[in-house]
């Protein structure tokens, strides 16, 4: 009997499950955008900057935005990418929004702005997904909300 390419994969990723529940390693999967889709490990969150991949908690006010909307004292856990920090400048060009220049699209102004300045221990997380639940929503994320860093260990293709 011929293996399939679609049974090889479903098995790898089987495997690749069992042994993180085996070895007690923390791992999540990405289905959104805003992201690459695939399986991400969590590692410790030491020495945060741009560019990392962290792990956090949604604030309770933007929980109705996701799936748990109806669900109550469910934690839900947001996977993004750190796009600014304090020493960064964010501004509103043209209802885009812009970090150094660079421009992370839409600005929605049916929802609530965000301050645009970023504390010292602050950090904004973004993505260019139109439809990213993100900073331009809720703001700056603060270094005590981070759980975990991420990384990519599987993209689905």
């Amino acid at each position: 009997m011929e293996l399939k390419k679609f049974d090889i994969i479903s098995g790898t990723i089987i495997l690749i499950l069992i042994l993180f529940y085996i070895f007690n390693l923390n791992f999540g999967i990405n289905r959104t955008k805003s992201l690459p889709l695939g399986i991400y490990m969590y590692l410790k969150p030491d020495n945060i900057k741009k560019g990392d991949i962290v792990v956090f908690d949604v604030p309770d006010k933007w929980k109705t935005l996701t799936i748990f909307k109806n669900v109550r004292n469910i934690k839900v856990r947001f996977l993004k990418k750190i796009a600014a920090d304090s020493k960064d400048k964010i501004e509103i060009k043209d209802n885009h929004l812009y970090v150094n220049n660079e421009d992370y699209g839409e600005y929605v102004r049916e929802i609530e702005k965000a301050d645009l300045k970023i504390s010292e221990e602050g950090f904004w997380v973004l993505s260019k997904e139109k439809n990213s639940l993100d900073s331009r929503y809720f703001g700056e994320i603060k270094k005590d909300q981070i759980e975990k860093k991420a990384t990519l260990i599987y993209e689905f293709k």
